[in-house]
């Protein structure tokens, strides 16, 4: 009698004890087809996210390139494929629904599916909702270093001798020099050391002045003289990043203006009467302190690395990717114009190029031009004859250890470097990207520089090699 009743009692506890089974039976077998699930997901969308993102320059061709990666890699799981706009799950087996969003340097790739249960049925769960991420991030031709974040960099720093007399002194020490009114600068300015406006100069600033914070700690100063009544008198200045010279009323006293004014016109930076000092005025959000920039191009990786692949470049390499490089220190100066009307911004070297005959126009054209020019000395490029570049028309002018001089009123997209020298802009330019430089100088009104990391994500065509990589 007491075997018989141990036998029930094991009944009976199995009979208990057989749907708790059945449901962590089931728990192991469909989660883990939904485990597998997951994985093939995630497999899939990193490869349609590495492949997509290498397209964000051309995004009507991202979903069409993620959609083919999302089957390729699914095609012995899934059956029916939708790209969705919005969270979506499938109510079908072995279906996926897939969303690309897509960001300036960033593509996110979403894939939506279902696994349908076998054992979890019991207990009316028909369906395992799975989801998979994955974010890639895309960056080409090298040139994605900080500096070129900004619309102008001046990487000079003022000494505690401040001398902005001269612009073509070598005792100069300011890093930008507004030598005109009118300009106007839509971006964030960078400067390690002092930016200048000489006379009654008023530049119209849409984004920051960022500037290195010993600048404003260490309280540089520069004299300035005036004659009054035939009277020399010498005033010393003490601003605090920009500052204005060579303006004064008949008794001698600095004039008050405003050297910096948002798109409103309302000011950013004024002058104080007492001392001279500029300060800041009601926008105090523009004026940012921070460490200073190094703009060389041993510490800047990307920069670098693109110069290195061009050095290692074979001579037609270059020529086939449109690319002039030359880091000879004893060769002299350079002087590139622009002479092909065809391709912007067709930049040739006058004794490099020759003349040929176009066959639908009969007329003569440059049969080698430069999108991309490398030199180790001074620079003057030229663009009189160029046509006006579009959104996608940028070029790379690059001078290691000179100077870079802009002589005429363009509109130019691209970068501007010259990281142990000084850039010069003249005419009324209109330039788009990136001026990075020891020291530069705007000499004319009218002038616009608009900053872009004008290459950063865009196709590379001038040797590089974009370079994309999983982010989450």
């Amino acid at each position: 009698m007491g075997k018989m009743s141990q036998k029930g009692a094991i009944i009976m506890m199995t009979a208990l004890a057989l749907p708790f089974m059945m449901v962590v039976t089931g728990l192991a077998v469909d989660f883990g087809s939904a485990y597998v699930r997951k994985a093939q997901l995630q497999n899939s969308a990193d490869a349609a996210a590495l492949a997509g993102a290498y397209y964000l320059d051309t995004p009507s061709k991202v979903n069409s390139v993620v959609g083919e990666y999302v089957q390729e890699n699914l095609k012995e799981h899934i059956e029916t494929y939708k790209l969705i706009k919005k969270e979506e799950y499938p109510t079908k087996d072995k279906t996926v629904h897939y969303q690309a969003d897509k960001f300036d340097n960033e593509l996110d790739v979403t894939l939506y599916s279902n696994v349908k249960t076998s054992f979890l049925k019991i207990v009316g769960i028909t369906d395992i909702p799975v989801k998979a991420v994955s974010k890639a991030q895309v960056s080409s031709n090298g040139f994605d270093d900080e500096m070129f974040n900004f619309s102008i960099v001046a990487a000079h720093k003022s000494s505690s001798n401040y001398n902005i007399k001269d612009w073509n002194s070598t005792n100069n020490d300011c890093g930008i020099w507004f030598h005109a009114p009118g300009m106007v600068v839509t971006g964030d300015v960078m400067t390690n050391g002092k930016i200048v406006f000489d006379q009654s100069r008023v530049t119209t600033l849409s984004g920051t002045i960022n500037a290195d914070s010993a600048v404003k700690q260490e309280g540089h100063s520069f004299e300035e003289s005036y004659w009054n009544n035939n009277v020399q008198y010498t005033k010393v200045f003490n601003p605090d990043v920009w500052g204005s010279y060579g303006w004064y009323n008949n008794n001698g006293s600095k004039m008050e203006y405003y050297t910096f004014v948002d798109d409103n016109g309302k000011p950013v930076t004024t002058e104080k009467k007492s001392d001279g000092k500029l300060q800041d005025v009601s926008n105090s959000d523009k004026i940012k302190y921070r460490n200073p920039i190094d703009i060389s191009v041993e510490n800047n990786k990307g920069i670098k690395n693109i110069l290195d692949t061009y050095k290692k470049m074979s001579v037609p390499e270059r020529e086939k990717n449109h690319i002039y490089y030359d880091d000879n220190k004893w060769n002299g100066s350079y002087n590139f114009s622009s002479s092909h009307t065809r391709v912007y911004p067709a930049l040739t070297s006058n004794d490099v190029g020759r003349v040929v005959k176009s066959s639908d126009t009969n007329t003569a054209i440059w049969e080698r031009y430069y999108t991309t020019i490398v030199v180790p000395n001074d620079i003057q490029v030229s663009f009189e004859n160029s046509p006006n570049p579009t959104d996608k028309d940028f070029a790379v002018i690059i001078s290691i250890y000179g100077n870079i001089h802009i002589p005429n009123g363009v509109v130019f997209n691209g970068i501007l470097y010259a990281p142990n020298g000084k850039i010069t802009i003249d005419g009324t330019a209109k330039i788009n990207g990136s001026i990075v430089a020891q020291q530069i100088y705007m000499t004319t009104p009218g002038q616009a520089i608009k900053g872009n990391n004008y290459v950063h994500h865009k196709t590379s065509r001038n040797g590089g090699k974009k370079s994309v990589k999983l982010i989450a």
